[in-house]
């Protein structure tokens, strides 16, 4: 029970209602009235907490599917008065309520449904049943708002189902995808919060150098690997950092000049060019299974001159910066998937949020990096500094594949 208002209890198929009296309780809890409403659920691991909080916030299609077929019902309190109930019932037989409306085309009491009716304290008798109808179901929904770092197993589907049946709407909301500087914030609020030798002061923010590639089951060619995609992390790994001079492609925005040793390169050069490699080689994956349009469906797309040679085609082979490589396959996962806006749309312009990340992470200090992370202590970042804010500002702009960046795309 989710309230401190009402005692409920369901017993021998009989549903009773009863008002609590612990305003002195309450009042020493609440206080200001800050805490008011927080409820939290306590217990061992495996008791059931998130089931609890899973199957509040339920969508209509899970509820649907034969696994879920449990036997329950979740009481509401409606704002129109005191006495005015609503309950949506799964599987279940609640005398009064379900027995009191008949199934649309055939005899029998309904097991599943929305109902609203009044309840009478003093008589515990239930009156004035009636379904809820759509507009009144629809002025109200359920939020589930969750970390998904908080689940061992993500439970949730990241495409939202679209709403029906005749249940409250449920709505998903993820926020560990919020906005970065809001997250930093809150932590450096926290950790302020710690005594000086608290090991939580250390905290810090971490970029690391591998964050898109593994995420598609997808091999490309070893050579084009070698030769156009290398990264210092594997050849670090394998006790073979090569000069440069043998791989003609590799360069970011110039620094990296053919024929230059590895090994001289600094440890933030290594990071940012393996972060950005990173990328590239995810959307060099996402190109290799994108669908190819028909010459007839070319004919009506939109191209844009952006200063590349020709987005109908991957840009392999070309003797190009890192950051032109990217630009050209945003543009041909675009011409190849956006019937709307040719070869500049959405995948192009999350091509530029991750440079605009990247020029800022440059920004930096080297003492803040190592060859696999960019590290810098939470306490230590000053909400006014322009480095971060830029760098929080690219960094939300662009949005990861939970938000489907690339939902129509062909890969395993």
């Amino acid at each position: 029970m989710l309230s401190d208002d009402y005692d409920v209890f369901f017993e021998e198929n009989r549903l009773t209602i009863d008002k609590t009296d612990n305003a002195e309780v309450k009042d020493f809890l609440y206080g200001n009235n800050l805490i008011k409403d927080l409820h939290i659920i306590v217990g061992r691991t495996g008791s059931g907490k998130t089931n609890l909080l899973q199957l509040i916030g339920m969508s209509y299609n899970e509820r649907e599917r034969p696994e879920n077929k449990g036997r329950y019902f979740l009481l509401y309190k409606c704002n129109e008065g005191d006495d005015v109930f609503a309950v949506e019932v799964f599987n279940m037989y609640i005398p009064r309520i379900t027995n009191s409306m008949q199934v649309r085309g055939r005899g029998g009491a309904p097991k599943n449904g929305f109902f609203k009716f009044h309840y009478n304290f003093e008589t515990e008798v239930i009156k004035g049943v009636q379904e809820v109808d759509e507009e009144s179901r629809l002025k109200t929904a359920i939020v589930n708002a969750f970390d998904r770092n908080a689940f061992a197993v993500y439970p949730y589907s990241d495409i939202d189902s679209e709403f029906g049946g005749d249940w409250i709407p449920r709505k998903v909301m993820s926020y560990a995808e919020s906005y970065p500087g809001s997250i930093v914030r809150s932590a450096k609020e926290y950790v302020s919060l710690m005594p000086e030798e608290s090991v939580k002061r250390r905290a810090s923010f971490i970029i690391d150098r591998e964050n898109w590639q593994y995420k598609l089951n997808v091999e490309l060619p070893h050579e084009l690997v070698e030769k156009e995609y290398w990264l210092y992390g594997e050849r670090r790994q394998g006790g073979d950092v090569k000069s440069l001079a043998d791989i003609p492609y590799a360069t970011l925005s110039g620094r990296l000049k053919k024929g230059k040793d590895g090994k001289n390169v600094s440890a933030k050069e290594r990071f940012l060019h393996d972060l950005l490699t990173d990328f590239a080689i995810y959307l060099r994956k996402v190109a290799s299974s994108a669908k190819i349009v028909s010459e007839q469906m070319a004919k009506y797309r939109p191209l844009h001159d952006l200063g590349i040679e020709d987005p109908k085609i991957l840009p392999d082979g070309k003797d190009i910066t890192l950051e032109d490589r990217l630009l050209w396959l945003g543009q041909y996962i675009d011409y190849h998937t956006d019937e709307r806006n040719g070869n500049k749309g959405l995948v192009w312009q999350e091509c530029k949020d991750i440079l605009d990340s990247i020029n800022k992470l440059r920004e930096f200090d080297d003492r803040y990096f190592t060859a696999d992370q960019f590290v810098y202590p939470i306490i230590d970042i000053d909400d006014d500094d322009k480095r971060f804010l830029g760098l929080f500002e690219a960094m939300g702009q662009y949005h990861r594949d939970q938000f489907e960046v690339f939902p129509n795309l062909n890969y395993s």
